[in-house]
């Protein structure tokens, strides 16, 4: 397992790749998964920031944004997306 943490679907704009994924953070084996879905189903899955953090929380703030709560360090991370 993972050692789940906190989740979000990710429903911004900012994000068009991203649109429809889960984001799930990961206590155990420290990263942000990104699973890919199409509808219900499962696609793929892809770790970010691996082994940087215990991930506790992931949200996607009004400003459309994604936010991330880390433990070991401690810190607030806001993603940008990238630049096309």
């Amino acid at each position: 397992s993972i050692g789940p943490c906190g989740a979000t679907i990710v429903t911004s704009d900012l994000y068009p790749g991203w649109k429809g994924n889960l984001l799930i953070g990961a206590l155990a084996l420290k990263h942000l998964a990104r699973v890919q879905l199409n509808g219900t189903a499962y696609e793929g899955e892809e770790k970010l920031f691996q082994d940087k953090a215990r991930f506790r929380n992931v949200a996607e703030g009004p400003d459309g944004y994604i936010y991330v709560i880390t433990e070991g360090p401690g810190l607030l991370l806001k993603l940008l997306p990238a630049k096309n």
